[in-house]
């Protein structure tokens, strides 16, 4: 066997592994803006999370824990469905609760609709607890709701619960939308003792999507000073509280493709933001509201959705940064609109990615081809260059005056040399950019291609398209005339490291790869042909 060949497939897979080791790894973040020390002597912000010790009474412990008032369930529960144009809502009377959140337009594995609430056991004490928009009150929380009514709104469905115990009165209304994910909750609390004042809790829980198996969840806050929303791990922000000194905070987690967030509290029920995180998937925010001691009514706003640009703009134009681009946000945000308008026109996203790759790589094919006909050129005269450089090593000067003279009579310049990787540079941000978008946005999961390829945001399982992306960039290598035997295993070099690398990225990413390199290697035949 070739031992050229043998060096080649070692330093790749060497290469890949360090790849992988350094760059994919995924470091563990510590919590973005820190804890501040309540000890210490300085303003805090509004926004930033804080450390909450037992032993301050400025800063109350946090209280995570739900002391229902019947634990023997004393009343089966009444289920109520409410489906808008986007959404079916399933609500129970026990803890007037969302148990299911289901997404019409949004399919999964076996083209099943997304759900980002589930139904839980209610005999668990632990899951009982797990519903979204559970109103937690002292040791006696209602749980056996009565369902008082369902109507049609303007374009909605509101839905309300009363309950009663020996400490309170509490009606819940909720309000669904047609035309967007918002989420309205209202709250009327009545204690019943006097003097004794209640501290009511709403829990909601992360977006949880089973089927997910690399799914991670990350909490977000609303930075008042930066005016933006920043995002922390949910191991780093146990026994953290936030807390907001306006109506509109912006509290709550997000996983891969979708977000629960509270984004309006016109009333200030709202006094502190925190967790309760079960295990690295089931995680409930908690906002704990101020001690009343008469009726009050409070009017929330939630987010409960997909992260699309316009789906999250439509609510509250804040939470756009949840869908993070980063550095490639305006291409990203622009091949988003292009390929959803291709998919339109295709009816398929494998197709569109195709189409995308050609609308993109075509206005360069003119710079492609010239600068491949330049660096094939200068290739032809690389030995005779090299033979100076070893001739003159040990005198610089006269180094430069013969390889300047060579250079004159060749017609040769030193930025041919460089001409080759401009267009692969230019390309450079469009690939990361697509890369984002393969990973972040919802269309893309569960979108199918050429058969074994049921998910254009995941990787190929039968790594066919790194394959043969890898087998085209050695093919269009070997158009090349170059003379070096060292380039001819450095390329081959490259084509094995880009395959095996792109073997753990979207199959949609590959795909555009191998289009993009299937392009180049016909751009190489028309050079031959037609610019000898």
């Amino acid at each position: 066997m070739d031992k050229k060949f043998i060096l080649s497939v070692a330093l790749a897979l060497g290469s890949v592994w360090l790849f992988n080791y350094f760059v994919m790894r995924k470091a563990p973040v510590a919590a973005q803006g820190g804890a501040v020390d309540i000890g210490a002597s300085r303003e805090l912000a509004a926004g930033q999370p804080v450390q909450v010790p037992s032993s301050e009474n400025v800063y109350k412990p946090l209280v995570t824990a739900v002391l229902f008032d019947d634990a023997r369930l004393a009343s089966a529960a009444e289920e109520v469905t409410v489906e808008t144009k986007q959404v079916v809502v399933h609500l129970s009377s026990h803890g007037a609760v969302i148990d299911s959140l289901v997404f019409k337009h949004h399919a999964g594995k076996g083209k099943k609709p997304l759900k980002t609430v589930y139904a839980k056991n209610v005999l668990d004490e632990a899951q009982r607890q797990q519903g979204a928009f559970l109103l937690a009150i002292g040791e006696k929380t209602p749980f056996n709701y009565v369902f008082e009514g369902k109507k049609q709104l303007p374009g909605g469905v509101q839905v309300v619960f009363a309950a009663e115990n020996e400490i309170c009165r509490v009606k819940k209304t909720f309000a669904f939308y047609d035309d967007n994910y918002r989420c309205d909750l209202a709250i009327a609390l009545e204690p019943k003792q006097a003097n004794a004042a209640l501290v009511p809790r709403i829990f909601f829980p992360a977006p949880y999507v089973g089927e997910i198996a690399d799914d991670a969840i990350t909490l977000c806050s609303w930075d008042e000073g930066k005016q933006a929303i920043e995002t922390y791990e949910p191991a780093s922000s146990q026994g953290l509280a936030w807390f907001w000194m306006d109506k509109n905070p912006i509290f709550g987690a997000q996983d891969r493709f979708f977000a629960h967030v509270l984004v309006g509290d016109a009333d200030r029920f709202t006094q502190r933001g925190y967790i309760k995180r079960y295990d690295d998937k089931t995680i409930s925010s908690i906002l704990e509201g101020p001690a009343i001691t008469q009726k009050t009514t409070w009017q929330l706003s939630f987010y409960v959705g997909p992260k699309e640009p316009e789906a999250l703009q439509l609510v509250d134009e804040r939470l756009t940064p949840l869908l993070s681009f980063g550095w490639f946000s305006a291409i990203c945000k622009l091949l988003l609109k292009l390929l959803a308008y291709l998919y339109g026109l295709i009816g398929n996203f494998g197709l569109a990615i195709i189409a995308l790759t050609i609308i993109l790589r075509l206005p360069f094919s003119p710079l492609m081809i010239y600068s491949r006909k330049q660096t094939e050129h200068f290739a032809r005269f690389e030995p005779s260059i090299a033979r100076i450089k070893m001739k003159y090593r040990h005198d610089k000067a006269t180094e430069y005056q013969e390889l300047m003279r060579f250079y004159r009579e060749h017609n040769l310049s030193p930025a041919n040399q460089m001409a080759g990787c401009l267009p692969q540079l230019i390309q450079l941000p469009i690939l990361f950019a697509l890369f984002r978008v393969l990973n972040n946005y919802i269309d893309l999961y569960q979108a199918p291609f050429a058969g074994w390829i049921v998910d254009l945001s995941a990787r190929d399982p039968y790594y066919v398209l790194p394959l043969l992306s890898g087998l085209v960039m050695i093919w269009s290598n070997s158009l090349m005339a170059v003379v070096d035997e060292k380039k001819r295993v450095m390329t081959t070099f490259m084509a094995f490291v880009v395959a095996a690398v792109f073997a753990t990225f979207p199959a949609g990413l590959v795909l555009y790869q191998l289009t993009s390199n299937v392009l180049g290697v016909a751009e190489d035949y028309v050079r031959r042909i037609f610019f000898k």
